[in-house]
């Protein structure tokens, strides 16, 4: 069994003591969002694949077999629901095979709380985007084959996605790179960098 909680800290004594043969895990800490200005979310690629390894670590383990694996938030804050709901639901899709309505149906059933995402500004958001348009986007990721976790090169994604190296994103493979860039000041690389880089 895997079940989703938002919990603030004093009740995790309660989940520890309970009668059923449990096993908690939370990434508040260890798998954060870096913003850039007042934006809090989603997750990179990276930090997905990485959540998703970690749940099919848990999930195929023999010694956690007949447990109820908690999956939750020690915060009230909605930024850090709205990212682990994402986690969860991007796993549902890539490695269950969920569309992303049956992803998010779990959450839509309890009327879970998210706060929208919104763009990396420092400004009021002109838009803003739920977790389920965020799981839309996955799925149609998935399906036209942007997303296969299978081949992903986390070594490489990481190594790029680092300011220093260029901030490149492979948004739809062959086609279309997001980056940061170039420039002469030194915050990223200068123009020959990337130009060895695309050839």
């Amino acid at each position: 069994v895997f079940l989703f909680l938002a919990l603030p800290p004093n009740s995790l004594r309660a989940l520890a003591d309970s009668k059923w043969n449990v096993v908690r895990l939370q990434i508040d800490a260890t798998l954060v969002y870096e913003p850039f200005a007042f934006d809090f979310g989603p997750l990179h690629v990276g930090r997905t694949f990485r959540f998703c390894e970690l749940m099919r670590m848990k999930l195929r383990d023999p010694a956690l077999t007949g447990k109820r694996l908690y999956f939750y938030c020690t915060t009230a804050d909605e930024r850090f629901a709205s990212n682990a709901a994402v986690l969860i639901g991007a796993f549902l899709i890539i490695w269950e095979g969920k569309t992303a309505k049956d992803a998010y149906a779990p959450f839509a059933a309890v009327r879970a709380k998210f706060a929208p995402f919104r763009d990396a500004s420092y400004w009021p958001s002109d838009y803003d985007i739920t977790v389920s348009d965020t799981l839309d986007g996955i799925y149609k990721a998935v399906t036209l084959g942007w997303v296969d976790f299978t081949s992903f090169d986390l070594q490489q994604y990481e190594f790029f996605e680092a300011v220093e190296n260029g901030d490149l994103t492979v948004v739809v493979p062959g086609k279309f790179i997001a980056f940061a860039g170039p420039s002469y000041n030194g915050w990223t690389p200068p123009p020959g960098y990337y130009a060895e880089h695309f050839k």
